[in-house]
């Protein structure tokens, strides 16, 4: 069940977009809701606090979105958060699905995106979730 009292943490190299993602978790319905703005900056928040729910944007340096879920997964402390993957570049979805490529990530989406579509994607993963559509 995706409890929305849960943390969350978005990690994004532009601070534009973790402000408009972080105003989109919490039209959701998430209330403690941390930014930053690249993966070395979310392992150090990942060993000071524990996130239900990371929404790591692809494209970031020096450690790209896989890097980080990568480094996440491999970590048993960390590895039972719920990770969105996001990106704008569509072709790299693509390539990923057509050579069945696994990033870690429990959620692909594409920017831009909306609550509602967020909010489909978690539910998806999570039938009996208490999110509801909005």
């Amino acid at each position: 069940m995706m409890d929305r009292s849960l943390s969350v943490l978005v990690v994004d190299d532009s601070r534009t977009m973790c402000a408009i993602i972080s105003q989109i978790v919490k039209k959701i319905g998430f209330t403690d809701v941390d930014a930053v703005y690249t993966g070395l900056d979310a392992l150090s928040k990942l060993k000071q606090k524990t996130y239900g729910l990371i929404i790591v944007d692809w494209e970031m340096s020096p450690i790209n979105g896989p890097e980080l879920i990568g480094q996440i997964r491999n970590d048993k402390s960390l590895s039972t958060a719920v990770i969105v993957l996001t990106t704008a570049n569509h072709q790299w979805v693509a390539e990923m699905l057509k050579s069945r490529r696994t990033t870690g990530a429990d959620i692909h989406i594409l920017k831009p995106f909306t609550a509602d579509a967020l909010t489909a994607k978690l539910v998806a993963l999570v039938p009996e979730t208490e999110i509801v559509q909005i």
